[in-house]
């Protein structure tokens, strides 16, 4: 049975969202994640952070590597500007960024094959995003609405 836990995540306060993240106390924030119960785990939502640039690390402080996003994680975060995501991600689940009406960056890991139903729908900021070379499906409307 998988249960809930908090993973550290890097929140950057200034519009700078390609920058390293900083790893101290001002600068870190909770978001919900689930354990997968075998070394991996996959991000839930936001949590308690309310930053606009975040950088989502490669583990989280139990040692579970991020390999997975929950469908609608950040579904209608309008505070989102850019989110980096680490490399144990391969796919962008259905509705995971809908309708973010703030967010102009993904930095996607190369490691993505899939970019899930209506991901992007609604993200009218969106304006840079490089797709991955392995990537092998974009499902239907995953960037309806966009710019």
């Amino acid at each position: 049975m998988a249960f809930l836990a908090l993973l550290m995540i890097s929140c950057r306060k200034k519009q700078e969202p390609w920058e390293e993240p900083c790893f101290d106390e001002d600068t870190h924030y909770l978001i919900s994640y689930e354990s997968n119960g075998d070394g991996t785990c996959r991000l839930t939502g936001m949590g308690k952070c309310r930053d606009t640039n975040v950088v989502v690390p490669a583990y989280s402080p139990d040692g579970d590597r991020v390999t997975e996003i929950a469908e609608g994680a950040f579904r209608s975060n309008n505070r989102l500007v850019s989110m980096i995501l680490p490399s144990g991600i391969t796919a962008i689940p259905a509705e995971c960024f809908y309708y973010c009406k703030s967010l102009e960056a993904v930095s996607l890991s190369a490691r993505v094959e899939v970019i899930g139903e209506r991901a992007f729908e609604g993200c009218s900021a969106l304006t840079e995003m490089e797709l991955p070379s392995g990537l092998r499906r974009i499902e239907e409307h995953a960037f309806r609405s966009c710019t």
